[in-house]
């Protein structure tokens, strides 16, 4: 994959109210249809009175990261989405107020590292909020036809994205998923871990999930448009954030299509040693 020497340092902002101006008279329109009334009981803070918006660059993948007191793991997080083999990327990092050094090394991260005009990095702040309302933040200013979700001590195989977007068969309520390993945080995320159970996708899935079937959110890329459908997180819930999203989309009519071509196109689920004392 060629680099070239500068970054795209006018990507790197503070979080604010203002829109890019700029990059929206770029994007070109396109017909999403968003929901204005997620399905929830109230919309949350985060989205005010507006959730996605009608306009997208065609072909962008928006990587969506939060982050708190997750400074030991950000780099490698960030390293798996620039190493992706698809482009165009943007990859979206919403610090939730964190107390470590988390934004210090974000910096530094987009000092050192080279990388080429199919990829761009905007950064985010925000207090204390918690993982859900990070992701509707991050999903407001994003740019991207397609949405790829990953925490920050969560890692992609370099061509995930890429086989994941050629097995998208360009229909708004597809999601598409893969193969999946969870290992800890000590352990070589080549090594072999343990494997996420296998979904027979032309059977009832929501049946399949409630009889324990279950896929980390990262392994998942969603269309833009069936985010937008089915409206923001949920920044009330302090667990099963992801479960709760998913099962909306199902009820919202999504469908589920496996990229199946090989651990490749997987990802892995890193679990740190210790997540007591955090809010994600």
């Amino acid at each position: 994959m060629p680099h070239h020497a500068h970054f795209l340092s006018q990507s790197l902002r503070l979080d604010s109210e203002k829109d890019d101006t700029n990059a929206t008279n770029q994007r070109e329109q396109h017909a999403v249809t968003p929901t204005n009334k997620p399905i929830s009981n109230s919309r949350p803070e985060t989205c005010r009175a507006r959730w996605l918006g009608e306009e997208y660059e065609p072909g962008l993948v928006s990587v969506i990261m939060p982050a708190y007191n997750h400074a030991g793991f950000l780099p490698m997080a960030m390293d798996s989405v620039l190493a992706q083999t698809y482009r165009p990327i943007e990859l979206i990092v919403v610090d939730d107020g964190s107390t470590d050094n988390s934004y210090t090394i974000i910096k530094e991260w987009a000092e050192k590292k080279r990388t080429d005009d199919g990829f761009r990095l905007l950064h985010l702040r925000q207090k204390n909020k918690g993982a859900c309302a990070a992701r509707n933040l991050g999903a407001l200013r994003s740019c991207g036809q397609l949405i790829q979700f990953l925490d920050a001590d969560d890692l992609l195989a370099e061509d995930k994205i890429e086989r994941q977007v050629g097995c998208w068969n360009g229909e708004d309520n597809c999601l598409v998923f893969g193969p999946w390993k969870r290992f800890r945080a000590e352990e070589d995320p080549d090594a072999n871990g343990e494997s996420g159970k296998v979904l027979n996708v032309d059977g009832d899935i929501l049946a399949q999930w409630l009889n324990g079937w279950w896929a980390p959110l990262h392994s998942l890329l969603w269309p833009r448009t069936m985010v937008a459908k089915i409206g923001p997180w949920d920044e009330q819930l302090a667990s099963d954030q992801d479960g709760d999203f998913f099962v909306r989309a199902l009820f919202a009519g999504a469908r589920l299509l496996f990229c199946g071509n090989g651990y490749a196109c997987g990802s892995h689920y890193l679990i740190p040693p210790s997540v007591q004392g955090r809010r994600k």
